[in-house]
């Protein structure tokens, strides 16, 4: 099974964010922190630098910090169903991330527990 990470969005002097004053109302601060200790249990977080962050790749802007993760985690394998994402398979390849779809994920040996 592959590795998750998470894309670290501020940093902070325990280097976690919690989010904007608009998430007090769902979650507390408590809450949010547990959650957070959580997510690190089960993956990485991946400080996006600069240069990454600077660069434009999907016709979607909204979609490019999906990509600068996976760029800066090294990871091999992107699973999404976003449009705007799969038709960079072939850009992203290049780049050494593998785009598929969740249905071609569940075809492939990587994602059978086989390799």
């Amino acid at each position: 099974m592959g590795s998750r990470f998470f894309r670290q969005r501020l940093s902070t002097s325990s280097g976690i964010a919690y989010g904007p004053p608009k998430f007090d109302r769902y979650a507390s601060i408590e809450r949010r922190s547990a959650l957070l200790g959580d997510l690190s249990a089960v993956g990485r977080w991946v400080s996006i630098p600069a240069e990454t962050g600077g660069r434009t790749l999907s016709r979607d802007p909204a979609d490019d910090k999906f990509l600068h993760a996976a760029l800066e985690a090294q990871t091999a394998w992107l699973v999404t169903g976003d449009k705007d994402l799969l038709v960079l398979a072939k850009k992203m390849a290049a780049e050494g991330v593998t785009i598929v779809s969740p249905a071609d994920a569940s075809t492939l040996p990587a994602f059978s527990g086989r390799v």
